[in-house]
């Protein structure tokens, strides 16, 4: 099996989930590329769990007793006995199985369609179209024959729902053989459900396979659609009163953060850091070396910016370096944003050399939000979305989104936005306890993405973060340059550009100022 990215493309995910605020594991895995399905935009909710099935003996049927649940969709399933279970695939995947004994592999999708008219035998239209181009650009399919898919009309907890059949050759010869069951929940959303394994194993596996798409049972879309509604409602309050006053007083100019995570003995290990910038600027500032003089129009309009500047080491050591800049006028009515992320890569002679440069830009005028993907040697990648019709917070407001919710007053908050790691729009969830008396310090769980696993960060007073914990074991906490500095020298990670990359950002100092 191959990857679904090069090593530039994972390095440049990883980039954008540090400017996203989440830091996945940089790989995608093989099985994660191997994943069939349409390019349809997803959303996010968190509702209350579903209830339990009516009893049934799963075990007799090869199936766990107890079912795995995605949250957020009130979905339900019992899996197959002996396979191991990962709710979080960077980029697409919201459950991933694998069997104990490696004969198959399996992923449920949750995918949101942008159109509403949008139907099932559409996704598998899709599905089919997505497979087939992996033929014809050799993604990993060498059979240039057509493909016999079989199709077939089921029931899956009393919606109507389409099974698709199909037999590929992979590139070692071997026959697979690939099982999707595809329903909608609730208008514009489909779960898929696949499963692959050899075809000379496929009859046994198909067996198990049906078993458990009999199991799976969906909560009263009802439910889950009133629980979006009340959190995006309470983000959409916040963002109605936001002006050029509102901003000023939110805005905090200068910040650094230090990540690290635990090595097996419990010592603090270097894995990256950050600076971020906030100030209200024109348009033009999104490039530095543009002559203020020499603005058009357009770009004198004034808006808030937000810079990041960052390095993240990864496992195998290639450095990772991040030049991100947001920006949206004050009437939130248009916004446009870069993502420049290189990487060095450790050479015998002690140095760090180039490896590669990748760029994510994007723009919004209105409602359409374009993004544009150039990864080194591969075909530029676009796509459009449109924006959602409430509680969407531009790429720039989302570094200051804690500032804006407050006094965090509701128990979730809803809001929607650009994922830059995924090049998709996300429905993020906040959840937030009670202040801590002595401190005023407010801790949230934090949902980037549908079922992700959560992040949990805690906030002071102000609305600034004092510390995130990812579910991966990565820990970030405001710090100095000064004090990185130290750290990274002390650990033997390079030092060197530094500097430069707080050139690169248009601004200087070395204290994380917390502007207030």
């Amino acid at each position: 099996m191959t990857t679904a990215l090069s090593v530039t493309g994972s390095t440049f995910l990883l980039a954008c989930a540090i400017v996203s605020g989440s830091l996945p594991t940089p790989m995608v895995t093989a099985a994660a590329a191997m994943t069939p399905g349409p390019h349809l935009q997803e959303q996010q909710q968190q509702p209350k769990a579903p209830p339990a099935p009516p009893p049934v003996n799963w075990e007799k049927k090869g199936l766990s007793a107890t079912p795995i649940i995605l949250e957020s969709i009130g979905f339900s399933i019992h899996l197959p006995l002996d396979c191991k279970v990962s709710k979080h695939v960077q980029g697409a995947r919201r459950l991933f199985i694998t069997s104990n004994d490696g004969r198959w592999m399996a992923a449920v999708d949750v995918d949101r369609s942008a159109n509403p008219a949008t139907t099932v035998d559409d996704v598998v239209k899709s599905t089919q179209e997505s497979i087939q181009k992996a033929s014809r650009e050799g993604g990993g399919v060498t059979s240039d024959q057509a493909m016999p898919f079989a199709r077939s009309a089921v029931v899956v907890n009393g919606r109507p729902a389409r099974q698709l059949q199909v037999q590929i050759k992979r590139p070692n010869g071997i026959m697979e053989t690939r099982l999707f069951t595809i329903v909608s929940p609730m208008p514009s959303m489909f779960v898929v459900y696949t499963i692959w394994c050899g075809s000379d194993a496929a009859e046994e596996v198909s067996k198990l396979y049906q078993a458990s798409v009999d199991s799976i049972t969906f909560e009263d879309p009802g439910h889950v659609l009133l629980d979006r509604e009340n959190a995006t409602a309470a983000v959409q309050k916040c963002l109605e009163p936001l002006n050029q006053a509102t901003y000023e007083k939110l805005l905090c100019p200068e910040r650094w953060y230090r990540i690290y995570k635990y090595d097996d003995r419990r010592k603090e290990q270097e894995i990256g850091y950050y600076r971020v910038t906030e100030e209200l600027a024109q348009r033009g500032r999104l490039s530095p070396s543009r002559a203020q003089d020499r603005y058009t129009r357009a770009e004198r309009e004034q808006g808030i910016l937000v810079t990041l500047v960052a390095r993240y080491v990864l496992p195998d050591g290639t450095i990772s370096e991040v030049d991100s800049r947001s920006w949206s006028s004050l009437d939130r009515e248009s916004e446009i944003w870069s993502i420049r992320s290189s990487s060095y890569q450790f050479v015998a002679t002690g140095r760090y050399l180039p490896a590669s440069i990748s760029a994510l830009t994007g723009a919004r005028a209105g409602d359409m939000i374009t993004l544009t993907l150039e990864l080194p040697n591969q075909p530029v990648n676009e796509r459009q979305y449109r924006k959602p019709q409430t509680a969407y917070v531009t790429q720039a407001e989302r570094f200051l989104l804690y500032r804006i919710l407050k006094p965090w007053d509701q128990d979730a908050y809803g809001s929607y936005y650009l994922d830059p790691s995924t090049m998709k729009l996300a429905f993020r969830v906040d959840r937030f306890e009670q202040p801590v008396a002595t401190t005023g310090d407010v801790t949230c769980e934090q949902h980037l993405r549908q079922d992700a696993p959560p992040s949990t960060v805690t906030l002071d007073q102000d609305g600034l973060i004092k510390r995130i914990v990812a579910s991966t074991g990565e820990v970030t906490v405001p710090s100095t340059l000064d004090a990185i500095h130290r750290l990274w020298t002390k650990a033997g990670l390079p030092t060197s550009s530094m500097s430069k990359l707080i050139s690169n950002s248009g601004g200087a100092g070395r204290d994380s100022g917390r502007g207030r």
